[in-house]
């Protein structure tokens, strides 16, 4: 790998890296999700399926900053049951740069389903469940990487009014939301 006439990097691990031996590729983390064991960004049983749609996201944080990285996944699930997952994938800087997650969800229901999300953070190694639900129909296109649907983790605070002087103020506030002051 990486000689003249060598075979090429031809391993993909489970962070979705190509390496050229599997060897190279670091240690399944403890929490990994089992959405997509064969690692090629699809769910490992759509073939029990009859319909489809996609959804197009990047996932940002309770304080709006963009995240994503190699390694993390969204997923989609009805109930219990894992229905799509998708795969950070790097977007261009002409187009915006950062992470989306471009999946492919299934049913055999034409529509009248609501999905839930998780995002697997591989930094961190922790499945976390995404505030957003939609209401699946079939051959639904929602976002794409310049206009994403956009998915977020939630919030780990308590938004409210943190000045003191304010008629509004919120003692137990942990985020900086709106303030209300007295007229003069």
């Amino acid at each position: 790998c990486g000689e003249c006439n060598g075979s090429g990097i031809n391993v993909m691990c489970w962070d979705g890296l190509y390496v050229c031996d599997e060897s190279e590729c670091t240690e399944i983390p403890a929490n990994y999700p089992p959405w997509d064991l064969n690692v090629d960004g699809v769910i490992d049983n759509y073939n029990f399926y009859e319909f489809n749609g996609t959804i197009t996201g990047r996932v940002y944080n309770d304080e709006d900053v963009e995240i994503g990285d190699d390694g993390d996944m969204v997923a989609a699930f009805v109930g219990n049951e894992l229905r799509g997952v998708a795969r950070a994938s790097v977007v261009p800087e002409q187009l915006g740069g950062g992470y989306g997650f471009l999946a492919m969800i299934y049913s055999n229901q034409v529509n009248d389903e609501i999905l839930t999300f998780k995002f697997y953070d591989s930094n961190i190694d922790e499945v976390i469940d995404l505030v957003e639900t939609v209401e699946w129909f079939s051959n639904m296109t929602i976002g794409n990487v310049i206009d994403s649907f956009n998915f977020h983790t939630p919030s780990t605070g308590i938004v409210g009014c943190l000045d003191e002087t304010a008629c509004n103020y919120n003692p137990i506030a942990t985020i900086s939301g709106d303030c209300d002051y007295p007229e003069d």
